[in-house]
C-alpha cells in the first residue's frame, strides 16, 4: 500500500517510496516497470530519491 497520493503516469497505480521510477521531462513520475513514456527521461531512482531531489515534489516528502 502507498502512502503517497501520486500515480504512474502510465498506469495510474499510486506509486510507493520504494518503487524505482522515471521523471520525464514534463516532470512527470512512471514505473520503471511501465516503461518511460514518450517524453526524454530526465532522471531514475527510487520514488524517494527523486522527490528529495527536486523540489516540485516536496509535499510528496513524509514528514519525519
Amino acid at each position: 500500500m502507498s502512502d503517497t497520493k501520486l500515480h504512474c503516469g502510465n498506469c495510474h497505480i499510486p506509486v510507493d517510496f520504494h518503487d524505482e521510477v522515471y521523471l520525464d521531462e514534463l516532470n512527470t513520475i512512471t514505473h520503471k516497470k511501465c516503461g518511460p513514456g514518450l517524453f526524454g527521461v530526465k532522471d531514475t531512482g527510487t520514488f524517494h530519491e527523486i522527490i528529495s531531489k527536486y523540489y516540485l515534489f516536496k509535499e510528496s516528502l513524509p514528514l519525519s
